[in-house]
């Protein structure tokens, strides 16, 4: 989880042997802790995330839920999951589900952050930058920004995209557009041409 946090704040694409390292560390807590909620839903999201196992990690964080419904973490993965895996509308539930149980969660922040990035997914622009704003406000980084950029673009706010690609520049000044294909990995190819195109139209290098 160090790993996707690493690549998801910093928008930079791990290495090979990062990638490596982290589905390997995935699969033998998957391995081990088979009947436990909070390794079964990490570990999904791990290897959604970092190895591309959408139907893989989708089982798992499902399974997470069922097996502990009060554990925001699962929630959490689930939602990310679900939202990776070309379900934004179980993706919007699930995080909404997180807020109910876990309102002060101390990683509401990506919450937020997701459930922008499945009402971008939905169409629902303004909604999303509403939400983006907030996982902005929290937390500035590669992903929160990423969220509120593709959004402002989606409900024609240029001059928003542009300041918050500017932003992120200033975090992380060899941020292209092109890293969005590994920081946002949605099954959907389309939705990932969405999001590079968002990214271009604000004025990030490609």
């Amino acid at each position: 989880m160090t790993y996707q946090v690493q690549q998801a704040v910093s928008g930079s694409p791990l290495t090979a042997e990062e990638r490596t390292e982290a589905i390997q560390f995935a699969n033998s807590a998957a391995k081990l802790a088979a009947d436990d909620a909070f390794s079964l839903a990490v570990a999904g999201h791990v290897l959604t995330y970092i190895g591309r196992s959408y139907d893989r990690g989708f089982s798992m964080t499902a399974e997470a839920v069922a097996l502990n419904a009060n554990l925001a973490t699962a929630w959490h993965s689930y939602g990310w999951v679900a939202l990776m895996c070309d379900e934004p509308d179980k993706a919007v539930q699930c995080f909404d589900r997180l807020l109910r149980i876990s309102p002060l969660d101390p990683h509401r922040k990506w919450t937020w952050n997701g459930k922008a990035f499945a009402l971008f997914c939905l169409g629902h622009y303004v909604e999303g930058c509403k939400w983006a704003e907030k996982a902005v406000q929290f937390r500035a980084d590669a992903h929160s920004l990423g969220a509120l950029i593709i959004n402002s673009i989606g409900a024609d706010r240029s001059d928003d995209a542009r300041k918050a690609a500017a932003h992120l520049l200033r975090l992380k000044p060899d941020f292209r557009a092109s890293h969005s294909y590994e920081n946002y990995p949605v099954r959907s190819l389309a939705t990932r041409e969405r999001i590079f195109e968002a990214f271009q139209a604000a004025g990030l290098p490609p």
